[in-house]
């Protein structure tokens, strides 16, 4: 069965990135701080799996640990969008993805690689390999926000414009940032915050 490999030298990061996938759904089967880690956990992986990692690694590069991997599995590379030779990742099977990204995003990318090896919204086959850059019409799939949601969310918003003396925009920016470090929906932090105040 295929599964999921976390290679980020950051221990927090691959925490943060562990918990935000495992919100929606996707369990995670190891986490590795270098390149060499990666791969001894991938040989322990029967059915191949996913890696996700950042474009960089102690010890080698997302490019090196990707030919380094049998063919079963697919690495999705989470970058600043500031790596200037984007060269090495045209090969079939290594995607990346710029942050900052939602987690339900991430989660969603991640699920269709695990599924279907495919990233999602790349239509023809092998005219898409490499570095996809993810059209609008992919974030149609999600679902939009529920009247409750969106009562939330205005409400958070009011509390921080009254008691925080924010903006508007200030305190959806606020929201929209805070969520993200989180990595938690916009609602699920505007009920925290209604909560606890």
């Amino acid at each position: 069965m295929r599964g999921i490999i976390l290679a980020f030298s950051d221990i927090g990061t691959s925490a943060r990135i562990r918990d935000a996938l495992m919100r929606n759904g996707l369990a995670v089967r190891g986490i590795a701080r270098d390149g060499a880690a990666a791969l001894r956990l991938a040989l322990l992986q029967d059915g191949g799996g996913v890696v996700l990692c950042g474009p960089v690694l102690s010890d080698m590069t997302a490019p090196i640990l990707f030919s380094n991997l049998t063919e079963d599995f697919d690495m999705l590379v989470l970058t600043t969008g500031a790596e200037t030779d984007m060269g090495e990742y045209q090969k079939e099977g290594l995607y990346r993805i710029s942050l900052p990204v939602l987690s339900e995003d991430l989660a969603f990318y991640t699920s269709a690689l695990l599924e279907t090896r495919q990233f999602p919204g790349i239509g023809n086959p092998g005219a898409g390999t490499g570095t996809p850059s993810v059209p609008k019409d992919v974030f149609s799939e999600k679902p939009a926000r529920t009247p409750e949601e969106r009562r939330l969310i205005e409400t958070a918003k009011l509390l921080l414009m009254r008691k925080e003396r924010m903006s508007e925009a200030e305190a959806h920016r606020y929201l929209q940032k805070e969520s993200m470090i989180k990595g938690i929906k916009m609602s699920e932090l505007a009920g925290q915050l209604l909560r606890d105040s």
